[in-house]
Formats: C-alpha cells, sequence, structure tokens
C-alpha cells in the first residue's frame, strides 16, 4: 500500500487515482484544506508503476505531491 498525499486535490482525485494502471483501490486517509491523503492498494508487483503513474498524474493535474 501506498501513502499519497496531494495538495490541491479535491472530490475527483479519488476516482482519478483509481483509473490509473495498477491502482487496485483508493481510500481517503485524511484531508486538511487542499491537502488530501490517500491508501492506494496497487496490484501485485505495480508499486513502480503507480508510483510513477501518481508522479505524472500530479504534474498534469497541477498538484502538490
Amino acid at each position: 500500500m501506498l501513502r499519497v498525499v496531494l495538495g490541491g486535490a479535491s472530490t475527483a482525485t479519488e476516482a482519478a487515482l483509481l483509473g490509473l494502471a495498477g491502482v487496485a483501490t483508493v481510500t481517503l486517509a485524511s484531508r486538511e484544506g487542499d491537502v488530501w491523503s490517500y491508501d492506494v492498494t496497487t496490484d501485485d508487483q505495480a508499486s513502480s508503476t503507480v508510483q510513477a503513474e501518481i508522479t505524472r498524474f500530479a504534474v498534469d493535474a497541477g498538484l502538490t505531491l
């Protein structure tokens, strides 16, 4: 499981994370203002791929990782 903290996240972020390659589940762990933390479970042996996908997603969405 990965803990992902994103600044500038919104209600649409969870669904967007779930749509990334290799992501099995996404759960909102906490939220403080516009900083949202998610627990992301990956498919088997997809951690490296998911980390890269999340980084790309954050950059493309203008979020702080």
